[in-house]
């Protein structure tokens, strides 16, 4: 390639040793493989980022669709208002990437995404309570869903190289509004830990209302 031809010819004019050249090359052919197997999110591969919407939409649906499919709200938005969740799920649902022992969140912080595990293990942290390996599909912080101002409950760190699908709450909100009523799920969402009896200050981010 032309940056191998350069840096050849620049050992070269310098009068580079033999051996501080081969160490060099070495190091460059690891870089290349460990970049070629490095997880790239969806919105960062430029061979991508050019396709008609009508594209882009189909593979947002079609990459983050089944994700969703495991949560009874989207199930039922998925399966009752089909054209609406397909433009839904492309406007509001995107992919992080973490590498391992980063802090991703701590308590305390306004909520503005949900974030569901796609790849790779972290671990959940809060007074009383703590999550090692928490497996993948696992939905963080889903009651910021329902509840306005849900602020983060706990710590959360990548434990391995980790991806993640991100859930935009403010853009669920706004196109949730058109088609669903939002205000119903939210008092479900009340009704329910009534139920459980869990007091308010005890929810945790790793808690979950999968049949909503």
């Amino acid at each position: 390639s032309r940056r191998d031809s350069e840096v050849r010819k620049y050992m070269e004019d310098h009068n580079v040793s033999a051996t501080l050249t081969m160490m060099i090359d070495r190091y460059r052919v690891e870089s290349r493989r460990k970049a070629a197997i490095q997880v790239v999110p969806l919105d960062q591969i430029e061979g991508l980022a050019d396709l008609p919407e009508t594209l882009a939409i189909q593979l947002s649906c079609e990459v983050f669709g089944n994700t969703l499919q495991n949560h009874g709200f989207f199930k039922v938005l998925q399966t009752h208002y089909e054209m609406a969740s397909t433009q839904a799920i492309y406007y509001m649902m995107s992919e992080a990437v973490f590498a391992p022992r980063k802090e991703i969140f701590i308590k305390g912080l306004l909520a503005d995404t949900v974030m569901i595990l796609a790849k790779g293990r972290f671990g959940y942290s809060r007074e009383n309570y703590e999550v090692d390996e928490v497996a993948a599909c696992q939905w963080v912080s889903e009651p910021a869903l329902w509840l306005n101002g849900w602020k983060r409950r706990g710590y959360l760190e990548s434990r391995t190289s980790m991806e993640v699908h991100v859930l935009d709450i403010g853009k669920f909100q706004e196109t949730a509004q058109k088609i669903w009523d939002v205000g119903t799920l939210g008092c479900h969402f009340a009704e329910l830990v009534a139920h459980l009896k869990i007091p308010f200050a005890e929810l945790h981010d790793l808690q979950v209302d999968m049949e909503t």
